[in-house]
């Protein structure tokens, strides 16, 4: 081979070489090399990117503030953490709470942030009309709310940040009311002997609607005389934290023959006119109610007709709820509860007798 025809043999291998070394420079490494991409990694390191620019909700501290007779004050500390890379400015904090299906109160404010820790104050009101929606929804979720707090932040350019703490709230009214022990009646205007015995109490919700909640109550009474007793009506009064909830007086007659059983029954009648008065007395006293059901009854003795307040069936059942916990993710909170037996007398009388 000729000197000449070497030469341009390396000179046209140099030229491939440096096509080559060219191509990769300017387009980068063909598939399967190392340094390759795809578009999911695209995405996260786009997401990864707007972190840092993105304002975030770290706490919710909600609590019961003023009440008057007609709405409720919820006051919020909503604390923003806004990282130093991100723009200052105004975000847009949206609150709500919620009872069950029943959307209580809501609002929005328009916050200037600065980088770092910004808390938000913010007050939400919700009138008393929402009191009684809510009570009859818990009475018909056998006693059970879940009260959700929603609070978003809306930044210009950024996907909203999103909080929601659910706290559960569980009640048992009734749940000392059925008993099967005897309890003795009229001692205290017999001179010490019983007149009558009770032997069985029940109770449980029955109807309920937007004007009343009911119960129905069972009461076995026992005649231990020789000697039949009339009977002239029973009656219940219930209180929850002293606001009188409902009362009745019946005149409906009946007769227990002696030493016999006899079954009475009536419904003890709650008015939600008046569930926005007690909700005031429970949040006075740090979400704290007695609820309380007085009975008596009217019967005739050897030496007249006499009234008889019925103390030993008196009920008290004692309820503390904590809506607002201020703690972060989800709690269940069974409602600190007691029931007992009080001797105060009761008054009023009832609403439905079976004597038969």
């Amino acid at each position: 081979m000729s000197q000449a025809a070497s030469t341009v043999k390396r000179l046209a291998a140099i030229s491939v070489i440096a096509l080559v070394v060219t191509g990769l420079a300017v387009y980068g490494p063909p598939i399967g090399f190392a340094g390759d991409t795809d578009d999911a990694d695209d995405d996260q390191a786009r997401r990864s990117a707007d972190a840092p620019l993105r304002p975030s909700i770290t706490s919710v501290d909600s609590r019961f503030s003023d009440v008057t007779g007609t709405e409720t004050a919820v006051k919020s500390d909503v604390r923003v953490r806004v990282p130093a890379a991100a723009r200052e400015g105004d975000v847009v904090v949206d609150y709500a709470v919620a009872m069950n299906d029943v959307q209580m109160a809501s609002t929005e404010r328009r916050v200037a942030i600065n980088r770092g820790t910004t808390t938000a104050l913010l007050t939400t009101r919700f009138s008393h009309d929402r009191i009684v929606l809510w009570w009859v929804n818990h009475i018909r979720n056998e006693q059970r709310t879940e009260r959700t707090v929603t609070v978003s932040l809306r930044t210009s350019g950024n996907t909203p940040d999103r909080v929601e703490k659910r706290r559960t709230i569980e009640t048992a009214m009734l749940s000392e009311f059925n008993s099967t022990a005897t309890r003795p009646v009229g001692s205290n205007v017999t001179g010490g002997r019983s007149f009558l015995y009770v032997k069985e109490t029940t109770a449980r919700w029955a109807s309920i609607d937007s004007s009343n909640s009911r119960i129905e109550v069972r009461l076995v009474a026992y005649n231990p005389n020789a000697y039949p007793v009339p009977i002239y009506g029973f009656g219940y009064r219930a209180t929850m934290n002293g606001i009188e909830m409902g009362k009745s007086v019946s005149e409906t007659r009946g007769v227990i023959p002696p030493r016999s059983n006899r079954t009475v029954r009536l419904t003890v009648t709650l008015d939600h006119d008046r569930l926005d008065e007690w909700w005031r007395t429970h949040l006075e006293r740090g979400e704290t109610t007695e609820f309380r059901i007085d009975f008596s009854t009217r019967a005739e003795s050897q030496s007249g007709v006499v009234q008889l307040p019925l103390d030993s069936l008196t009920y008290t059942h004692r309820i503390e709820t904590e809506l607002f916990a201020n703690r972060t993710g989800t709690g269940v909170q069974t409602a600190t509860t007691s029931s007992r037996v009080l001797g105060t007398p009761g008054e009023s009388t009832i609403s439905v007798v079976d004597l038969r």
